[in-house]
């Protein structure tokens, strides 16, 4: 039986949480024998690949170890696809983990032939990629907490229960699938964007190509996020300090602004939701400490 998707797994020094991953897919209803996973190690040194040539053969889908020692997502990704056989290529985040319909989700609707969205028809052709929801993984955390606690949208998830069709924009790639022929089209991820925005620079590419993308609330994926305040500050510091200065600035206005609870200050909020300010500012000082050393010494 033929490969219709691939799954690329970019990890380092992760083993658990890839174990985890991993386990998942093998629960997967969509059948094993049309689907591979491919583990896009990034300079491991704790015994990952040890543990993936434990697992193949056991999982029931072909697992497939590409080791890619230049440092950074990115480059894991792309050294994935390249050595993706399916004519679609998934996206999840070694941290993070698949409901048991979720390639069942994503190849529903990458392979209908038209689609009603909303009362809008899409025919195959059109449609570039999907996403889908994008869940806490790890409920003692901190974005767990302030999720609960907070009126606003949480940066970096996805938690619409509505579908979506349009161009791609914020969707991150813990939870996509991309067309490989738009992939060849249009370029793999930007091997600059080592840490943060490579999810979001593909779907505006392919966007500007004409192409649409579909948010399948249905398509599910757990995702840990970072335990602790500190944690969280650590990760937003080194998503702005690593990016080109004009993509940190971007980036940084993205948390601040368009998902960040005080970007409405006013009485009523800071009385019911004073609670959340220590987080706020400590990750608001993070973001511009990172902004301000990607332009004292990163690329301009």
């Amino acid at each position: 039986m033929a490969i219709e998707i691939s799954v690329v797994v970019p990890t380092r020094n992760r083993r658990g949480l890839l174990e985890r991953c991993l386990s998942s897919l093998s629960k997967q209803a969509f059948r094993k024998d049309k689907f591979e996973v491919i583990v896009a190690d990034n300079g491991s040194a704790d015994g990952t690949a040890d543990m993936v040539k434990e697992l193949a053969g056991k999982t029931g889908y072909v697992i497939k170890y590409v080791n890619e020692p230049a440092r950074g997502a990115s480059k894991a990704r792309n050294a994935g696809i390249q050595a993706a056989s399916g004519q679609f290529i998934a996206f999840i985040d070694d941290d993070a983990y698949a409901d048991e319909n979720w390639l069942d989700e994503i190849m529903g609707w990458l392979n209908a032939g038209e689609m009603d969205v909303g009362g809008r028809i899409v025919k195959n052709a059109e449609i570039a990629s999907v996403s889908g929801r994008v869940a806490i993984g790890n409920p003692e955390s901190t974005i767990a907490w302030y999720s609960e606690k907070s009126p606003y949208p949480i940066f970096g998830l996805e938690q619409s229960e509505k579908p979506y069709i349009g161009p791609k924009t914020g969707h991150p790639t813990c939870n996509t699938a991309y067309r490989r022929s738009v992939l060849d089209e249009i370029g793999f991820f930007d091997e600059s964007m080592s840490i943060y925005g490579e999810d979001d620079d593909l779907g505006m590419r392919a966007s500007k190509k004409g192409y649409l993308h579909l948010y399948n609330p249905k398509a599910l994926v757990y995702h840990n996020h970072p335990s602790n305040v500190m944690e969280l500050a650590g990760r937003w510091f080194r998503m702005a300090a690593n990016q080109p200065v004009h993509r940190g600035g971007y980036y940084m206005r993205s948390a601040l602004v368009d998902c960040n609870p005080l970007r409405v200050p006013s009485r009523r909020f800071l009385l019911e939701y004073w609670h959340l300010i220590p987080v706020d500012i400590i990750v608001r000082t993070a973001l511009a400490a990172g902004l301000l050393k990607s332009f004292l010494f990163g690329k301009k």
